[in-house]
C-alpha cells in the first residue's frame, strides 16, 4: 500500500482536498494510507516551541533542527525506504517523471517546514530531498504537500478510471495536453472542430498531437526545446533564443552560446539585433513587429536556413524555426527561435530564410 506521512504543524489540515473525490475515495477504500503528525509534539518545552531566531540575525524565524529531527525519527519505521521530502520552494522542481517515480514506490515522507525554513543541519542530518513545486513562496509547506500527493496518489493502479487518460494528459509525452470539447456541438457561436466529429480516429489523432504541440510551443517554450523534433535532432544540440513582444532577449540557452558564441548573461536584455545580422535587420524588425501586432506571421514555424550574426562577426546560417508564443488569447507575445549546429542536422534540405 502506497503509504504517505507528513509532518506539520497543523495536521488537521489534512487529509483536506485528498478526502475528496478520487483520492478521498482510494483513501477509504484502502488503496493508499495517510498519517499526518504534529511536529509541536515533539519539543521538550511547555510552550511546544519548533523554532527559534535565526542564527546570525535576519527576519523571521527558524525551525529548530532537534525538534524536527526527533519528528522525523518519531514517524520513519525501521528500515523504511520511503523517500524523505522537504517541500521548499529552492528544491529541484518538481516534473511528472519525478512523480510517476514516487506513484511506483512505497511512498514518502512529506516534511512541511514553515517560518523562514528549517534549520539546515536536520535536512543534511535527516538526508532530506528538497522538492519545489514552483517558483513562488507559500506559507507552508503544506499546500505544496497536497499537491504532490494528489499527483502520485490518481497514478495508482485503480485509482483512475482509464489508464490512457493519464498518458495522454499534460506532460506525460513531454507536451501539453491537447484542447477538450463536449456538447453543445455550437456555444456563443464557436463550434466544435470539424475533424472531431467526423468519426476518423487516425484524424483526431493527429489533431490533438498538433494542437498539443502548437500549445506547448506557445505557451511552454521551455517544455518544447526539450521535446524537440525528430527532424533537427536530439535536443542536446538546440540552441534557443526567446524575445518578447518588444524583442528583447529573456532566454538564451547553454546551445545558444555554444553555437552563436555570445555570453548568455549578456545577451539577455539585448534586442534580436544581438544575433540578426545587419543586412537583415530592417527586413526583420518589420516582420517581427507586424506579426506581433496583427499575430500572423509570415513564417508560422517553419523549418528553414536562418542567417545569424555570431561573436565573432561572422555570418552563418543555420538549421532552425521561427515560433512566434501566444497567450491563452490568442495575441502573440514573444517568439522563440530553434536552431541546430550544421552538422547535427539530418533532415531533407532547407530554404533559405
Amino acid at each position: 500500500m502506497w503509504h504517505a506521512t507528513v509532518l506539520t504543524i497543523f495536521p488537521d489540515m489534512f487529509p483536506g482536498p485528498l478526502g475528496q473525490s478520487l483520492a478521498g475515495k482510494a483513501l477509504t477504500t484502502g488503496v493508499w494510507r495517510l498519517e499526518a503528525h504534529d511536529i509541536r509534539t515533539h519539543a521538550t518545552d511547555r510552550h511546544r516551541t519548533v523554532d527559534d531566531t535565526p542564527a546570525g540575525g535576519g527576519p523571521g524565524m527558524v525551525m529548530k533542527a532537534d525538534v524536527l529531527a526527533r519528528a522525523i525519527d518519531a514517524a520513519l519505521t525501521p528500515n523504511d525506504e520511503r523517500p524523505r521530502l522537504l517541500m521548499s520552494p529552492r528544491g529541484t522542481p518538481l516534473t511528472q517523471a519525478r512523480v510517476e517515480a514516487l506513484a511506483r514506490g512505497p511512498g514518502a515522507l512529506f516534511v512541511c517546514g514553515r517560518f523562514e525554513g528549517i534549520d539546515e543541519r536536520v535536512i543534511e542530518a535527516r538526508g532530506l530531498e528538497e522538492i519545489s513545486v514552483g517558483d513562488y513562496v507559500l506559507s507552508g509547506g503544506e499546500i505544496a504537500a497536497f499537491s504532490l500527493i494528489d499527483a502520485c496518489v490518481r497514478l495508482l493502479p485503480g485509482v483512475m478510471g482509464k489508464e490512457a487518460s493519464a498518458a495522454e494528459e499534460s506532460f506525460a509525452q513531454g507536451l501539453l495536453e491537447y484542447p477538450h470539447y463536449t456538447r453543445p456541438q455550437v456555444f456563443e457561436g464557436r463550434a466544435i472542430p470539424d475533424v472531431l466529429l467526423g468519426g476518423d480516429h487516425a484524424r483526431i489523432k493527429a489533431f490533438r498531437q498538433s494542437e498539443a504541440e502548437r500549445l506547448t510551443r506557445e505557451r511552454r517554450p521551455d517544455l518544447w526545446a526539450r521535446h524537440g523534433s525528430p527532424s533537427m535532432g536530439s535536443t542536446d544540440t538546440h540552441a534557443i533564443v526567446l524575445a518578447d513582444a518588444d524583442g528583447i532577449i529573456r532566454l538564451f540557452s547553454p546551445g545558444a552560446k555554444r553555437l552563436f558564441g555570445h555570453d548568455a548573461k549578456a545577451a539577455i536584455g539585448q534586442t534580436l539585433d544581438l544575433i540578426v545580422p545587419p543586412d537583415y535587420r530592417e527586413r526583420h524588425w518589420q516582420g517581427f513587429r507586424a506579426a506581433i501586432a496583427n499575430g500572423s506571421p509570415k513564417y508560422e514555424d517553419a523549418a528553414a536556413n536562418i542567417p545569424i550574426l555570431c561573436r565573432d562577426g561572422t555570418v552563418t546560417r543555420f538549421p532552425g524555426r521561427l515560433v512566434f508564443l501566444r497567450n491563452a488569447g490568442g495575441r502573440a507575445v514573444g517568439a522563440m527561435g530553434i536552431f541546430l549546429a550544421n552538422d547535427a542536422y539530418s533532415g531533407p534540405p532547407l530554404p533559405d530564410l
